[in-house]
């Protein structure tokens, strides 16, 4: 167990030390090509970013929302949680016809 601690220290991140998508992305492409084994962003995680953004009492802020949320439904096609997030996120901003499709 101390072996696989060691090995994926760097795999655990918390939703709040995630400030943007490129960073996030940067940090599970570095974490793949050090193991030889591709790591997608958990949806968990993602899917929590992203509510936390949407949330937010800043406009700015919203604006990153949707490039989580289809980050998720690329990486988790089967996930119906993840296109439901989606959805939820475009009507939240006012794109009516997005969100139902």
């Amino acid at each position: 167990m101390d072996g696989l601690e060691f090995l994926f220290k760097e795999y655990p991140c918390s939703y709040r030390e995630v400030s943007d998508l490129e960073a996030l992305q940067k940090k599970y492409r570095v974490l793949s090509q050090n193991h030889g084994f591709e790591f997608l962003p958990p949806e968990a995680l993602v899917n929590r970013v992203g509510y936390r953004f949407l949330r937010s009492k800043e406009e700015d802020q919203w604006k990153k929302v949707l490039a989580f949320f289809k980050l998720n439904t690329e990486n988790y096609p089967q996930s119906s949680n993840a296109f439901d997030s989606l959805a939820e996120a475009e009507y939240k901003l006012g794109d009516l016809k997005a969100a139902q499709k």
